[in-house]
C-alpha cells in the first residue's frame, strides 16, 4: 500500500474515532490558503466519497497583508472551484482588527473562530475542521509549560473540542509538506509566520530546533505523547470534579445575562476534598460566574483556598474580572461584584389565608387553612412530637392571629419569642446563631401579625401562635421554590 494511502487511512480512522465524525456528516473546513489548511481540504475532499462527508470551505480575508491577503483569497477560490467545494468568504473592513485591547494576533484568531462558529450554526453543520498538526501540538505543550499551566493546558489541542475538530493532529508538518509536493498542490506562505516577533514563532523557529539538535531529536513525538497521557488523565479528573460540583455547589440566579449569579459551597465539605479537586472547583466556579477563567491565576486560587480554610467570617476577596469571594460561617460564596451590596430584600405584601405571595427568584410563600379533621391530626402529631417538620413548613393557630398577615423583610430591632423560649430574642441574633450568611439575610421573609412576628421563615415560629391543645383550626405556612434555610447552610 502506498504512503499516500496509508496517510489517508490513518486520517480516516482518526476522524471517525478521535474526532468523533460520523459518516454522512456536514463539515465546515477553515481554509486560509496556507499549506496546512490546503492539505486538510484536499484530504477531506478525497475522503468525502468513502465517508459520505459534505464539505463547505470557509475563508476569512483579514486584509492585514494588502494584496497578499487578496492573493490568498484568490487561491482558495480557485481550489474550491476546481474541486467543486462550496466556499463562503468574509472580508474584514480596513482596520477592523486594530484598536482592540488584545494583540492583533489574538484578535484575528478570535474573529476567525467566531466566523467559523457563525457559519456552522447558519448551515447546521456537524463540525468545523481546522488544520492543526503534530508540530502545532508540540508547540502548544511547550507554551503551556512556559506559562505554568495545569493538566488542562498541558493536554494541548484536543482532537475534538466542542464543534472544532483537528483531523491532522497526528501528522507532522514534514508529512504535510510531502503530501502537498506529491499532489502538486499550490499553497500560500504567510510571511508573518517566519517572524520571531510572536512567541509561538520563536518556539517553532528557535527553541524546538535547538531542543532537537542538542537534547532529543524525538522531542516533538515525546511532547505529543505527553499531551495524550495528560489528556486522558485530565478527563478523569474533570469527571471527578464534575461529580463533586454537583454534590457540593448550590447555584442561584443563573438566568442568561443575570447579575444575580451566586455559587455557594459548604466550607467543611469543600475542604474535605483533595487539593486538586478544590483548585478545579474554584476555577470552575469562577468560569461559571465570569464566563471564562483566562485571568484567574494559580496565586488567586491558592489565596482563596487559604482564606476558605482559615479566613474569618465576613472576609472578602476580590478576584479578577469583577468576581468576589465572601467567607461565611459554614459556607463561602462566589458572586459578581455587581451583586455585592445589591438589595435582595423581600418586598412587603399581604398574605391571604388561603393564598400565596411570590417572592424573588421564583420563591412562593403560601398559607393553607386546614379542615377541623386535618387540624386534629396536626395537633395530635405536634403535641406528641411525632412529626418532624421541614424547615420550609410550620403550623400556627388560626384563631390567635390578627388578620391580615403581612410578609416583609427584617427590620432593625426586630424581636420575637421563638417557640419554647420564655423571653424574646432579636431576629439579628437568631440569624447570627444560625450562621445565616449576611448575603441572604434580607431575602428571608418574615410573616407578621400586627406588631408580632409569627414566623421567621425556615428558622423559627413564634411561641405566641403555636398549635396547642385548644387549637380548633390551624394554618399551614410553607415555602416553595429556591429558598435559603438553616438546613442548606
Amino acid at each position: 500500500m502506498s504512503e499516500k494511502s496509508n496517510l489517508l487511512r490513518k486520517i480516516s480512522n482518526y476522524l471517525l474515532q478521535s474526532c468523533r465524525v460520523r459518516r454522512g456528516d456536514d463539515l465546515i473546513v477553515g481554509c486560509s490558503g496556507g499549506p496546512d489548511s490546503t492539505a486538510l481540504l484536499h484530504i477531506l475532499h478525497r475522503l468525502s466519497g468513502a465517508l459520505d462527508l459534505h464539505l463547505t470551505a470557509v475563508h476569512l480575508n483579514h486584509g492585514l497583508r494588502g494584496s497578499e491577503s487578496d492573493a490568498d483569497e484568490k487561491l482558495v477560490r480557485d481550489m474550491c472551484s476546481r474541486w467543486g467545494i462550496p466556499l463562503i468568504i468574509r472580508t474584514l473592513a480596513a482596520g477592523e482588527l486594530h484598536g482592540r485591547s488584545e494583540s492583533l494576533e489574538e484578535a484575528a484568531r478570535r474573529v476567525r473562530l467566531g466566523f467559523l462558529r457563525e457559519v456552522r450554526q447558519e448551515h447546521g453543520a456537524d463540525a468545523v475542521a481546522l488544520g492543526h498538526h503534530r508540530d502545532d501540538q508540540a508547540e502548544t505543550v511547550i507554551m503551556a509549560l512556559m506559562r505554568g499551566a495545569g493538566p488542562t493546558g498541558i493536554a494541548g489541542i484536543r482532537p475534538r473540542r466542542g464543534p472544532f475538530i483537528h483531523p491532522l493532529l497526528q501528522i507532522s508538518k514534514q508529512k504535510i509538506m510531502q503530501y502537498l509536493d506529491k499532489n502538486q498542490l499550490q499553497y500560500r506562505i504567510d510571511a508573518s509566520n517566519l517572524e520571531a516577533e510572536f512567541t509561538r514563532n520563536r518556539i517553532r523557529l528557535q527553541l524546538l530546533p535547538q531542543l532537537r539538535e542538542q537534547f532529543n531529536p524525538a522531542i516533538d513525538s515525546l511532547l505529543v505523547q505527553t499531551a495524550e497521557i495528560v489528556r486522558a488523565e485530565d478527563r478523569l479528573v474533570q469527571k471527578t470534579v464534575g461529580d463533586a460540583f454537583r454534590r457540593l455547589a448550590t447555584t442561584r440566579g443563573f438566568a442568561p445575562g443575570s447579575c444575580e449569579r451566586i455559587l455557594e459551597f459548604n466550607r467543611q465539605h469543600f475542604l474535605s476534598e483533595p487539593v486538586a479537586v478544590q483548585r478545579r472547583l474554584l476555577r470552575l466556579a469562577f468560569a461559571l460566574i465570569k464566563g471564562d477563567k483566562r485571568n484567574l491565576t494559580f496565586e488567586h486560587v491558592e489565596e482563596t483556598r487559604n482564606k476558605i480554610a482559615g479566613g474569618e467570617v465576613g472576609t472578602r476577596l476580590h478576584l479578577p474580572d469583577g468576581v468576589s469571594v465572601r467567607i461565611h460561617y459554614r459556607t463561602f460564596s462566589l458572586l459578581p461584584r455587581c451583586q455585592e451590596g445589591k438589595s435582595r430584600r423581600v418586598s412587603p405584601c399581604l398574605l391571604p389565608i388561603p393564598g400565596k405571595v411570590m417572592l424573588r427568584g421564583g420563591v412562593s410563600l403560601r398559607a393553607r387553612l386546614l379542615t377541623p379533621q386535618q387540624t386534629k391530626w396536626v395537633r395530635q402529631a405536634l403535641l406528641k412530637r411525632r412529626q418532624r417538620l421541614l424547615v420550609t413548613h410550620t403550623f400556627i393557630d388560626y384563631n390567635k392571629v390578627d388578620l391580615p398577615l403581612v410578609v416583609r423583610p427584617r427590620r432593625s430591632g426586630d424581636r420575637m419569642q421563638p417557640l419554647g423560649m420564655q423571653g424574646h430574642k432579636k431576629v439579628k441574633d437568631i440569624l447570627v446563631d444560625e450562621k445565616i450568611p449576611w448575603l441572604v439575610r434580607d431575602s428571608i421573609p418574615l410573616v407578621v401579625s400586627g406588631s408580632r412576628i409569627v414566623w421567621l421563615s425556615g428558622l423559627r415560629v413564634s411561641e405566641h401562635y403555636k398549635v396547642d391543645a385548644d387549637t380548633c383550626q390551624a394554618v399551614h405556612l410553607y415555602i416553595r421554590g429556591e429558598h435559603v434555610s438553616a438546613q442548606r447552610l
